[in-house]
């Protein structure tokens, strides 16, 4: 029981001291102000512009015999990977990111209901978003993070916009 219990718990440090070095390190990316603004805003902008060219593209799609259809996106895919990955961290970080993310997914159905022009807004937006991202790591004089880690920075970044106006959230 105690070798299990103790693996277990060296599993849950080691994880959090990941989180924390991983979260460290995308904040050594972001220390001037116009930079964490322009990061502030424009991860959101990307995340949802990537919910719209996510939402229609299908997994799997299986009809049952009561007459249901089963339909698994990679928007919906995203957001269970995402809530893992955040529930991980602890159940408060869990919580608060699957809430943003659902979100997230909720304005990107309501913007392609309203707009039928959705596609090409989206790329509008979504090339505005890491245009300005670039202009904000030209201000600060530093790579993007992405350049050095692409998988940690695509589930840091989302953390690391809210983490500002969010209190608790990194913890």
């Amino acid at each position: 029981f105690f070798a299990i219990f103790s693996n277990f718990c060296i599993d849950i440090d080691l994880k959090f001291i990941i989180t924390v070095y991983l979260m460290s390190n995308y904040e050594l990316y972001h220390q001037h102000p116009v930079n964490k603004g322009i990061h502030l805003i424009c991860i959101p902008m990307i995340i949802l512009t990537s919910m719209n060219f996510l939402n229609n593209m299908y997994f799997c799609s299986l009809k049952t015999k009561y007459g249901y259809d089963l339909e698994w996106d990679l928007r919906g895919i995203l957001l269970f990977i995402y809530s893992v990955y955040y529930i991980r961290i602890s159940l408060y970080t869990g919580f608060i990111m699957t809430l943003f993310m659902m979100a997230m997914s909720s304005l990107s159905d309501y913007w392609q209901e309203k707009d039928k022009h959705w596609i090409l807004n989206s790329f509008k937006l979504f090339a505005l978003a890491w245009a300005l991202q670039f202009i904000g790591h030209y201000i600060e004089g530093v790579r993007p993070a992405l350049v050095d880690s692409l998988l940690s920075t695509l589930f840091e970044a989302p953390l690391f916009s809210l983490s500002y106006i969010v209190p608790g959230l990194k913890n």
